[in-house]
């Protein structure tokens, strides 16, 4: 998935604690809620 390819790109360049990184995960969580994949949209929230 493209989304999840930028996320892991995002950390590797920014660092897991940038700004960027957190939005991406996010969008990431908002698209696996609206797939209904809950665990792993539940995941990226903790």
């Amino acid at each position: 998935m493209l989304l999840k390819q930028a996320v892991d790109l995002f950390k590797k360049l920014l660092g897991e604690d940038h700004p960027e990184v957190a939005k991406s995960i996010k969008k990431l969580a908002l698209l696996y809620n609206n797939q209904g994949r809950y665990e792993e949209a539940k995941n990226l929230y903790l």
